[in-house]
């Protein structure tokens, strides 16, 4: 497998690398961006070995696969990837059986296609990557995987993708047969296509269905084909987009956001303030308007406090010693000294966070011996009023996922508690005018449109907050 990085900046330190479908060229993916991440295409299953240098130095890594990508990224995980912390991994139409009549490509069809591989029969494959009715289309023309040695030698490109598909159609049948949560990837989602005429959308659904990793299924309208650029800008959270469209809300924030006050008093409370030294130090990851640090404040004892945010914060004005950072909360922490601070504390932020995982074991390093992590975060079902509106909503991990994270991380008396708050609209307008003046979702036309024609009236969003209380 070789590998081309496509989009780079040397402060990133999140990649997003990209499996491609068979006998694509990386140039198919090389609009491909995700703001403060890195992107890498891996292509060429023909030789199976994978140099993994070039992965090293990441402190997050996604993986989104598409089509026979897909068994190929679980081969790797399993093989050369095996040391590479990947932090969650997206399928898009495929599935980690490339021959199978009922979890992926009919048996007949795929070693059909090995057998009677030319390069007219390679065009139609690829005329079936989409349809006239999809609403995307497969660009015909993009080159196929050639090699320059390749370029002038068509038949030398149709041995390589002949042998591509030999490679793939056995690839996991001599590793261990059932994947579990320390073994292959991470897959936290797969999309599929209605009207795949590739990998069949039934034979996807029955596949992910009975993996042991049950991720999450996303249907769509469309073929095989999907421009993965749309898929890359809903799971990347690009921090720079949150800090403006909070920063935006920060005026009308405090009038409006009755859940996030909840959710923040709430925390506060179980806070176990006698536990805490006397004048202890304190983190606090994304203020905001002060709702959890006035809280925390009336409880506890707080000599110094540092707040981060994605942009700029006023001052409270309610400890002896305030720092301010404006900064990506999961970078900064990397430079954080070991046993900082007494407590770290966050309402409502590190859902927005591409690696809680990363989170805790930083927060297990900084905060010293006895030291609290105080948390809130959302849970699977939050906003899922606005899911079937948004075309990749935001992931949530369950509160056994975070519960491990937290041991793995090396945690104690870990305590969670979850709650569900309902707030009802008169009429979908007001609903949209909630999230605009809290900022809690984005608001492109297309997101605003169908909120205000396909909600009814009244109208009623659920959050799902989790609260999570550890000790180190």
């Amino acid at each position: 497998m070789k590998t081309i990085l496509t989009s780079h900046h040397p402060a990133n330190r999140r990649l997003l690398l990209i499996f491609s479908g068979w006998s694509t060229s990386p140039a198919l993916y090389s609009d491909i961006t995700a703001e403060g991440w890195d992107v890498m295409t891996l292509y060429d299953y023909s030789d199976l070995s994978l140099d993994t240098a070039p992965l090293e130095g990441y402190a997050t890594i996604f993986v989104m696969a598409w089509s026979l990508g897909v068994v190929a990224a679980e081969y790797a995980a399993r093989t050369s990837m095996r040391h590479i912390p990947v932090a969650a991994a997206f399928a898009i139409n495929g599935t980690l059986f490339p021959a199978h009549d009922r979890l992926g490509i009919p048996s007949q069809i795929f070693d059909g296609t090995e057998r009677t591989l030319n390069p007219r029969n390679l065009a139609r494959f690829r005329h079936r990557l989409s349809s006239p009715r999809d609403p995307y289309r497969f660009p015909e023309d993009s080159p196929a995987a050639i090699s320059p040695e390749e370029e002038n030698d068509p038949e030398r490109l149709i041995d390589r993708l002949r042998l591509e598909l030999r490679t793939l159609r056995d690839l996991l049948s001599s590793l261990p047969d059932t994947p579990d949560s320390t073994c292959g990837m991470p897959w936290r989602r797969a999309y599929i296509s209605d009207n795949d005429l590739i990998f069949p959308a039934a034979a996807q659904q029955n596949a992910w269905n009975q993996h042991p990793l049950h991720p999450a299924i996303f249907n769509m309208e469309g073929g095989h084909f999907i421009p993965l650029q749309n898929i890359a800008r809903g799971i990347t959270p690009d921090h720079q987009s949150i800090g403006h469209r909070f920063a935006r809300a920060a005026a009308t924030y405090a009038d409006h956001a009755s859940a996030q006050h909840s959710i923040a008093r709430h925390l506060a409370e179980i806070l176990p303030a006698d536990h805490l030294p006397q004048s202890a130090d304190m983190i606090e990851i994304g203020a905001g308007t002060g709702s959890l640090t006035r809280a925390i404040a009336s409880r506890a004892e707080i000599g110094s406090a540092t707040f981060i945010d994605l942009y700029p914060l006023s001052p409270f004005g309610l400890f002896a010693s305030e720092r301010y950072v404006e900064a990506d909360a999961e970078e900064w922490l990397d430079s954080v000294p070991d046993g900082a601070t007494d407590l770290i504390a966050s309402a409502s932020t590190i859902q927005w966070f591409a690696d809680p995982a990363r989170f805790f074991r930083n927060a297990m390093r900084i905060l010293r011996p006895g030291g609290i992590l105080l948390c809130s975060t959302f849970l699977p079902g939050n906003l899922a009023q606005l899911d079937s509106l948004r075309p990749t909503p935001l992931l949530y991990p369950d509160a056994g996922e975070l519960s491990q994270m937290l041991h793995q991380a090396g945690f104690s008396h870990i305590a969670l508690e979850d709650e569900k708050i309902t707030l009802t609209f008169p009429t979908p307008r007001e609903l949209l005018m909630h999230l605009k003046l809290t900022g809690v979702a984005g608001g492109t036309r297309a997101l605003t449109r169908q909120i205000l024609t396909l909600l009814p009236s009244p109208a009623s969003l659920t959050y799902r907050p989790l609260y999570l209380r550890a000790i180190k």
